[in-house]
């Protein structure tokens, strides 16, 4: 169920050509679709392609600090790839 939210709506930023908005997300993984209104009043329709099309690729990487060290130590690392084509 799509619902559009006013209150997480993005504004035209002029300095950076670009459209934005702060918000607070908790951890975790995220797909995104944006919405663009077709300047006639008509229910917004979404841009070209969508989420299944998008593959991403994370890094995790985990480091610790020994007690007395003065360097950190690689002690995990993993690949996630979403939606791998």
């Amino acid at each position: 169920n799509r619902v559009l939210n006013k209150k997480i709506k993005m504004k035209y930023d002029a300095g950076l050509q670009g459209y934005t908005l702060d918000i607070l997300l908790k951890q975790g993984f995220y797909n995104y679709l944006y919405y663009v209104e077709n300047g006639e009043g008509a229910n917004p329709y979404p841009f070209d392609g969508n989420h299944f099309e998008t593959e991403n690729l994370y890094e995790i990487f985990v480091y610790t600090r020994p007690i007395g060290s003065r360097a950190d130590l690689l002690i995990g690392y993993t690949r996630i790839i979403s939606n791998l084509r």
